[in-house]
């Protein structure tokens, strides 16, 4: 049978509702995401508790609320976001937060907390691993031990800067949400050289996840607004 026959398999659609009361961040979040195949922004509200409150849409995969509260925990609506939405998964895009809020965050059931001065052309691939179940928490900005979050990030970077052309690629698209086998094809070599590749980096970072080595790589800015763009829709969002 001719294997045109066969459709290809559909990209799965993460619906997302936004909170945002801004015009102008609201704009450039659902122009990021909007450039993905897989991320929705199916409708945006002014405050949680509008979003709470519309008739008109399903319950959303995604709940993303622009705080511009450094404490967005204390931000009642958002606790009720979490108790409401028992099915959707509820992310917090944060300007600065402290490590007692990430903390709340994690306890109160919230799915994720992205770093707004992290996120320039990153916001899609933190948003994709929240939606695929990884819990994301991005390091604090303010009230974490002093020197030890910046002595971190400059060891990752300097671990980066001194890979190979092949691992460094191999890890801009891991950032990009490609699967081993999709980067196999991309750069040329086996699926099991790309599986070795990254294994010996989460080793020699000493960490344990692939979503960490996204994180890792979007902060020392391995990914590129362009390398976004240039992702096939069929690739776009692809999980191991």
């Amino acid at each position: 049978m001719d294997n045109d026959q066969f459709p290809a398999a559909a990209v799965p659609k993460t619906r997302i509702h936004l909170v945002d009361a801004d015009a102008f961040s609201r704009s450039a979040i659902i122009s990021q995401l909007g450039e993905t195949s897989d991320l929705i922004v199916e409708s945006h509200y002014d405050t949680v508790a509008e979003a709470l409150s519309q008739k008109e849409f399903q319950t959303p995969d995604m709940l993303l609320i622009n705080s511009e509260n450094n404490d967005p925990m204390s931000n009642q609506g958002i606790n009720a976001a979490v108790r409401d939405l028992s099915r959707c998964k509820v992310a917090l895009l944060t300007l600065g937060s402290s490590m007692q809020t990430l903390n709340d965050a994690y306890e109160s059931g919230i799915a994720g907390v992205i770093s707004k001065r992290m996120v320039s052309a990153g916001l899609a691939t933190y948003v994709r691993a929240i939606a695929e179940g990884y819990w994301v928490f991005m390091r604090p900005e303010a009230g974490g031990p002093t020197g030890g979050y910046p002595l971190r990030e400059g060891i990752y970077k300097s671990y980066i800067r001194n890979l190979s052309p092949l691992s460094y690629d191999i890890l801009r698209h891991v950032a990009l949400g490609l699967t081993n086998a999709q980067i196999a094809r991309r750069v040329l070599v086996s699926e099991g050289t790309v599986k070795k590749r990254l294994t010996d980096m989460c080793f020699e970072l000493g960490i344990s996840k692939r979503v960490h080595l996204t994180v890792i790589a979007c902060d020392a800015g391995v990914v590129r607004a362009k390398d976004l763009l240039s992702l096939n829709p069929e690739e776009s969002g692809s999980t191991v």
